[in-house]
């Protein structure tokens, strides 16, 4: 993966995810109220990391351009929780407000694979 042509966009999705699990991911996943403190602290570091995200990913229609990589696999499974915590925290909605991040989650959705992980997490 790191020396697949989406591997700059690895340590993004790194940090998005791993600031939404320190705090707001206990709030929206296990009802544990996340403090204002914790809340005003979270935001911010979330908003640069979307944006680092949208200055390094091509989005052409994948993240590194025409070709479907890892990290565009990477990007469907990581991104997504931080976006649910981004609109149920704060009434935030990334993906209106970065058009780029749904075309391209709504693109890997329609695989067939995908289909089937969705199914299979569902219990379908």
């Amino acid at each position: 993966f790191y020396k697949s042509k989406g591997a700059r966009a690895y340590p993004i999705y790194r940090t998005l995810y791993r600031t939404t699990r320190q705090t707001a991911l206990r709030y929206v996943y296990f009802g544990r109220p996340a403090s204002e403190e914790e809340k005003g602290a979270v935001k911010p570091l979330l908003e640069k990391g979307f944006v680092a995200l949208q200055q390094i990913a091509k989005f052409e229609p994948y993240i590194a351009g025409k070709e479907l990589t890892y990290a565009d696999f990477y990007f469907l499974f990581a991104v997504p929780p931080v976006t649910q915590v981004c609109k149920r925290t704060w009434d935030w909605n990334v993906r209106s407000d970065m058009p780029k991040i749904k075309e391209l989650s709504d693109l890997l959705g329609k695989r067939e694979s995908i289909k089937r992980v969705h199914a299979d997490q569902s219990g379908a």
